[in-house]
Parts: C-alpha cells; structure tokens; sequence
C-alpha cells in the first residue's frame, strides 16, 4: 500500500508540473458542461416554412394567420405550391402548408371536412412534429375565436416519394458522422502525437522526407481506416440492424473521403501543439463532444438559442451529418450533393490542412 501510495504521489506532482494538462482538465469540463447545458434550454423557433392559401375568404385568411403567427415556423407566402414541395426536397425549407380553396366552404356546409395539408421531410421527425404542433395550435384558437366545435383535419403528404423512415434509419447518417468525427479524430491525434514523443518525426527529417511528404503519407494511411470504419458501421447497420439505405453507394466514398480529410487534417494540427497523449485526447474530446451538441446529432439545430445556432455554422459536423442524410434518405445524386455542405468542408480541409503542414514544420 505505501509503495502504491508512493507512485500516485509522484504521478500527481508530475501532473502538477503539467500546466497545460492541468488547464484542459479544469477547462474542458466547463466549457462542454455550459454548451450542452444551453444547447438542452432552447426550443423550436424560426422554422422556415412556406405557406399558400387558396382561399379567399375569411376563414381561409384567418386560419393563415393564426398558424403564421406562432413563434415555431418562419413562413413566407407564395403562390406556387409545386414549386414549394420541390422546396422541400431540396431541403431549401422544412414544409409547406396549404390552405385548400374550399376551406371556407367546408367551415359552412357540416356535409364538407375542413382540412390543411402539410407536405413535410420525413427525415427530420421533431421539426416536422414541431410544425404540425404549431398548425394544431393554429386550429384550435381558430375554432375557440369563431366559437366552433367541428374538426379540422391536418392531411400530411411526405417528401421524398412519400417514404416515412424508422428511427434507427433516419439516425443513422447522424451516427456515422459522429462516430468518424470522433474516431479518426482521436486516432489521428494520439498516434502522430506518440510518432513525435517516440522521435518518429525527428528521424524523419534527417532523411529526405518533406513534412508535405509526410502529411501526405498520413492522410492516405487514415483515410484508409476511415474508409474501413464507415464501410463497417454501414454493414452493421444494415445487415444485422435492418437500416434502409438509399442513394447511390458510389457516392458515399468520396464523401467520407472530404468529410474524414477535414478532422484528419485537425488531428495533426493537435498533435503538433500536445506535449503528449493525454492533452492530445483532452483537446480531440474538446472538439468532438461541443460538435455533438451543436451539430444536430442530439438537438435539432433550430431547437438551440440563436447565438449557438449562430456558432453551429462553423462545425463541420454539421455538414457532414446534412451530407449523409441527404445521399443516404434523399437518394441525391453526385450532382444533387448539396453545394454549401461540400464547399465548407473543402474550405475547412484546406484550412487544416495549410495549418497542419505549419505546425508540423514547426515542430
């Protein structure tokens, strides 16, 4: 016991020693706990919807603005509602609502049935729960104003063919992204960190290796695994765990290929600036755990406060999670891939990887 007593005294004063470990354990804690805390306190607000009312008369344009006016969808009014449902699968906005011509009409005669349609995505449940929320709310102070006891009918049509997904498949982009994010993050960080301590590098660059030349060589070997770990998650997921995937698999490679490269890319940056293994996981933790919170992964993102929707612009997470769902559940072609996804992480990768290149002449 007191020999044991011995090495957890050393250990600690060693760890004392550590100033920069010592901050990331008082620091990362803290910062992960305040953004899951406030990322957990928002709810719904500003959903963009787009909202037509065929009806002239006056119910039809007091029913319109009684679902306009609730804080949880952001309407705009249009005139073409073909056009808006192919809003919707490009994923331009989150559903739209149509006030049918003779709503007015079916208030009146008791032989009719008042109805509102919303054609919605089926690939984001909470949101599409939270507008169909927000148009029930809309009917029952139309009904309570106008003193009416008759029902009113939501008629809900799906974008993308009509096919409503199970959990475990409309979650499954979302995990695949996460789970890379997370893995070759860590991996990429700890093992360059341990090629620096063991003086892998050093020796290196007595040769006639380039740090270009280097970089190079890691990035194919950690794409590599993040090919393997993707393609394994996808396998279990659909062979023994019944996902239904759609789209085209040729496109999913190249998009893990960008996606895994961006956190490839700040994996090196972090073993560069980590002394060791244990600031290495800390630092790869602190990235990955917020990008979890401020992605979409567990709130939807136009459930957090504004300033954290504000801030969730610049994880790449996100992109990653839209990417995936949008090749996986929308079946978007390699044309249809959505532009300002793919352009982020392209910049970002090239953000990581210029710094990556610095820190590792540096160093």
């Amino acid at each position: 016991m007191d020999n044991s007593l011995i090495i957890a005294k050393r250990v600690l004063k060693q760890l004392a020693r550590d100033r920069r470990t010592i901050a990331l354990v008082l620091v990362v804690p803290l910062i992960i706990m305040m953004i899951f805390g406030y990322a957990f306190s928002g709810e719904f607000a500003n959903l963009q919807v787009e909202v037509m009312n065929t009806d002239e008369e006056d119910f039809g344009s007091q029913i319109t603005e009684l679902i306009a006016s609730d804080k949880r969808i952001s309407p705009s009014f249009v005139s073409d509602y073909e056009k808006s449902k192919v809003n919707v699968d490009e994923s331009k906005i989150k559903a739209t609502i149509l006030i049918p011509n003779n709503f007015t009409e079916a208030i009146n005669n008791v032989s009719l049935r008042a109805s509102i349609i919303i054609y919605s995505d089926p690939t984001e449940p909470a949101i599409r729960g939270s507008i169909i929320a927000a148009i029930a709310e809309g009917i029952d102070n139309f009904l309570k104003a106008n003193n009416l006891s008759l029902g009113i009918e939501i008629i809900e049509n799906l974008a993308n063919n009509g096919e409503e997904f199970d959990a475990f498949t409309i979650t499954l982009p979302s995990i695949l992204a996460f789970v890379m994010n997370m893995l070759i993050l860590l991996i990429s960080s700890v093992f360059l960190v341990r090629e620096k301590i063991q003086n892998t590098r050093t020796r290196m660059f007595m040769t006639p290796i380039r740090p270009r030349d280097m970089i190079i060589g890691y990035i194919i070997t950690l794409n590599v695994l993040a090919i393997m770990i993707s393609l394994s998650l996808i396998t279990i997921s659909t062979l023994f765990l019944g996902a239904e995937l759609h789209g085209n698999p040729f496109i999913y490679v190249p998009l893990i290929l960008l996606f895994g490269s961006s956190f490839i890319f700040l994996g090196i940056a972090i073993s560069s600036i980590a002394q060791n293994e244990i600031q290495a996981i800390q630092m790869a933790i602190m990235v990955a755990l917020p990008s979890m919170a401020l992605s979409g992964f567990m709130v939807p993102i136009y459930a957090l406060p504004q300033w954290l929707q504000i801030i969730s612009y610049i994880v790449p997470l996100r992109y990653g999670i839209s990417l995936f769902r949008g090749v996986m559940l929308k079946e978007y072609s390699f044309m249809e891939v959505l532009f300002p996804e793919v352009a982020f992480l392209v910049g970002f990768s090239a953000i990581m990887l210029f710094v990556a290149i610095k820190t590792t002449k540096e160093t």
